[in-house]
């Protein structure tokens, strides 16, 4: 069996349906933690359910939640991707054996995302990453996470916490990199319209905030 857990992060149960139900038929065997923001998902059964603590949410400190709950490398996940075929993981880890240099490698993502290495790489091909990989979906090998620790609780909303953690790993000399082997969808959800139109209100506001931070922290924009 894998070394690896995927996490996923969630509030709305409508927004969870559609990547719980492609976990499930794509990744059966895998160990999968879900880190819930409230009360409105009910357990999955087979998973660890971890609750967030109450108050505004904190994508660092519940992905540092659910990573902590791991002991091998792990696959960080967004609530509204899905995975489209087998062996996502199995493809992810061989990609990381094979490259002992690549610290974090994200597969392609259909869809919305912030690095557009990570949506035209072709298939069989591993491409290096100069620039931050956004984590939509991406495997980090356990290494990096005792070379570099968790990701910056100081991002306190939502972005800026991938940029950094990207810049603090490439500091320590971990490569980032994606892969065509693999490929998730990154989508609005099937009938989740309600939940992720209350979502989508607050990420400006939490992109800008990241922004401040990045800066104040870094000295320079990261995005």
């Amino acid at each position: 069996m894998s070394d690896t857990s995927v996490v996923v992060l969630s509030k709305y149960a409508d927004i969870f349906k559609d990547c719980h139900e492609s976990l499930e038929r794509y990744e059966p065997g895998t160990r999968k933690v879900l880190v819930r923001d409230g009360q409105g998902i009910y357990p999955p059964e087979g998973w660890v359910t971890v609750d967030g603590p109450s108050g505004d949410f904190c994508y660092a400190r519940n992905a540092n939640i659910g990573i902590n709950h791991c002991t091998g490398n792990v696959l960080l996940t967004n609530d509204d991707v899905r995975l489209t075929h087998a062996h996502t993981v199995d493809v992810l880890e061989w990609a990381l054996e094979k490259r002992p240099d690549i610290g974090i490698i994200s597969p392609r993502i259909y869809g919305v995302v912030g690095n557009e290495i990570q949506a035209t790489v072709k298939p069989k091909q591993i491409i290096y990453s100069e620039e931050r990989l956004a984590f939509v979906c991406v495997l980090i090998r356990r290494e990096v996470i005792e070379d570099i620790g968790l990701l910056d609780e100081r991002f306190i909303g939502y972005g800026g916490d991938d940029v950094d953690f990207c810049w603090r790993a490439q500091e320590a000399g971990w490569k980032l990199a994606v892969t065509g082997e693999a490929a998730v969808l990154h989508a609005h959800p099937h009938g989740a319209s309600n939940s992720y139109l209350r979502r989508q209100e607050t990420m400006q506001e939490m992109d800008d905030l990241a922004k401040e931070i990045f800066i104040d922290k870094w000295g320079k924009p990261g995005w």
